[in-house]
């Protein structure tokens, strides 16, 4: 028999009281993240926090405002940036399309989503569900394959049922009134069916893994010195921004994959024998690289990919703090050593060409390619035209 889980999804609408309470009664929370590609919930790293410490499973979400592909992928792009490399249970975001201000027939509005859940994967090697209502998705969308958290006030499910033979349900709101201790107020609640997720790992909460002996692996959910030791290191080469607390929880797990993937080793966010060995022979960074005068629009991430470095040393050399590492146009920012200035190169725009297909071809972000050119949304580019980037 399918085992359902209790879920809840809440933003800056929602007052948490009790996030302990919540976990009582609750296996998971969906927060919400981002909007559009300027509004961040005031609410998402507050929730966040305190969901991740009470042990809930979290996801985030994003709802949609784009008018075309482009405006997709830049939604897609700011949801990620807010992230900030938070872990989301089951590698999952979910795309919040219930409405189309801008009036697209179901194929572009399609399109986008599919533009959106592409970005995601390819950006931040996330899922994407997509949340709707029967009928925005009867009459605004095309049929789509990813699957979706389904709003389904009816009595009886109906519309669960009907719409199961052409999407994978995986989550189902199923009341905006509902009650839960330790939120205020009205709460959207949800339930989510285990057995019908392709790749889910955990099992329910009612039924915890036997403690496993020691493999000589640290990974998510191991506690002790070890763990602490791993922190601390991760803490001096920028990539762990967390308390040293021995608790391997997800961020401590966020923090060893971005440190794989920056090692160009097996990304799993686990501390095996490669990893370790990685650990033990990185080197804090050191400066050495000149500097960079931070300019309208930069962000560290950008700033890294231009000159060859990780941002996160960066930030460490310069003291700058997550989660937002917020910089200064103005600012002198200090380069670690190895650090290269960016050779300015031209490519001839051909027809059929895209600036995002352009940047996946040159290896080059191509937000990069459009500030160094001065291109502003839509981002229209003409066959024949000479773009200038960096690498």
């Amino acid at each position: 028999m399918a085992k359902e889980e209790k879920w809840l999804d809440l933003s800056h609408h929602n007052t948490v009281t009790s996030w302990d309470d919540i976990a009582k009664n609750f296996d998971g929370v969906i927060l919400k993240c981002t909007e559009g590609n300027d509004f961040v919930d005031p609410k998402f790293a507050e929730y966040y926090a305190g969901a991740t410490k009470a042990g809930l499973k979290v996801q985030a979400y994003h709802f949609a405002r784009f008018a075309n592909e482009t405006d997709a992928q830049l939604e897609a792009d700011f949801f990620i940036k807010t992230l900030a490399g938070k872990a989301l249970y089951n590698d999952e975001a979910v795309l919040d399309i219930e409405a189309d201000d801008n009036k697209l027939d179901k194929a572009t509005l399609t399109g986008c989503v599919m533009s959106f859940s592409k970005e995601l994967s390819k950006k931040a090697d996330l899922k994407t569900v997509v949340y709707s209502y029967p009928n925005f998705l009867k009459t605004e969308l095309n049929k789509f394959n990813l699957p979706v958290w389904l709003a389904d006030y009816s009595s009886d499910g109906s519309y669960t049922d009907e719409l199961s033979k052409d999407y994978e349900i995986v989550m189902v709101q199923y009341t905006s009134s509902g009650k839960a201790t330790g939120v205020s107020g009205n709460v959207d609640l949800d339930r989510r069916v285990i057995a019908q997720l392709s790749q889910v790992t955990d099992k329910p909460k009612t039924e915890p893994k036997p403690k496993p002996k020691d493999d000589g692996l640290l990974k998510n959910g191991d506690t002790g010195s070890k763990v602490k030791a791993a922190q601390s290191k991760l803490i001096a080469l920028g990539y762990y921004k967390g308390k040293v607390d021995g608790i391997f929880g997800p961020q401590t797990e966020a923090a060893v994959k971005a440190f794989q993937k920056a090692q160009k080793i097996q990304v799993d966010g686990i501390i095996g024998p490669d990893t370790q060995k990685h650990l033990d022979s990185a080197k804090a960074p050191k400066p050495g690289g000149g500097t960079y005068t931070v300019k309208s629009g930069d962000t560290l991430s950008e700033i890294g990919a231009a000159h060859n470095v990780d941002w996160h040393d960066i930030a460490e050399l310069n003291d700058i703090k997550g989660p937002k590492y917020v910089i200064k146009v103005g600012q002198k920012l200090k380069l670690p050593s190895g650090a290269k200035q960016s050779a300015t190169k031209t490519y001839t725009v051909k027809k059929g060409d895209t600036l995002s297909g352009i940047g996946v071809d040159l290896e080059v972000d191509w937000h990069d390619i459009a500030k160094l050119n001065g291109i502003k949304a839509p981002y229209v580019i003409q066959p024949g035209q000479k773009l200038k980037y960096k690498k």
